[in-house]
């Protein structure tokens, strides 16, 4: 639950970045796509076992 609300406020601090001008679109889908990454990964391992 922790790690949803953290990728939330990722994203949203990237969307103002990049309404800002600033140029951080890549590094905010990439950190907002790790968390998801990690939880489809534990999902198939889990699967796995």
């Amino acid at each position: 639950m922790i790690s949803a609300i953290r990728q939330g406020q990722v994203c949203a601090n990237g969307i103002v970045g990049v309404s800002q001008g600033h140029d951080v679109f890549t590094n905010t889908l990439i950190y907002a796509a790790l968390p998801e990454f990690y939880a489809i990964l534990g999902l198939v391992g889990a699967l796995m076992v």
